[in-house]
């Protein structure tokens, strides 16, 4: 009998409220999740938050998520803010710069990568703005 092991990447994106941060941590920070793309689907983004489905409703995506992250101190709680459930977690930085952060996540049997970094662009006024953003590349097997 084989023994078949799926193994699905998902990249998580989460984001600031409040960007213009200059310290690109993933510590002490309330992040909100704001896409979640999926390698089944060669990268294509399968949900996201309620507050950009208008921005990814063009491209066919329907399904809306709504997820908080915290980390403090090498564990980190991610919440399902639709049925109030919560996910913990391990995380060890790896190499943190001026610029970015990177660390390794682990959660129950599944591990990953999160990097904190910053994008820019620019507001409705077009004023350059920098918003910190996190982004969880966790494989998951089953």
């Amino acid at each position: 009998m084989k023994k078949t092991i799926a193994i699905l990447l998902l990249l998580v994106t989460f984001s600031l409220i409040g960007c213009n941060s200059s310290h690109y941590t993933i510590e002490k920070y309330d992040w909100k999740l704001v896409t979640v793309a999926s390698s089944e689907l060669n990268g294509d983004i399968v949900a996201c938050s309620k507050t950009v489905l208008d921005e990814y409703a063009p491209l066919g995506v329907t399904k809306t998520v709504g997820l908080e992250l915290f980390a403090t101190h090498g564990w980190y709680t991610i919440k399902n803010l639709e049925d109030n459930s919560k996910f913990r977690g391990t995380y060890k930085v790896l190499n943190s710069q001026p610029i970015a952060e990177i660390c390794e996540i682990i959660i129950g049997e599944n591990s990953g990568y999160a990097t904190s970094t910053f994008k820019e662009y620019r507001d409705n006024r077009g004023t350059k703005k920098k918003c910190q953003h996190l982004f969880l590349l966790l494989m998951v097997i089953f």
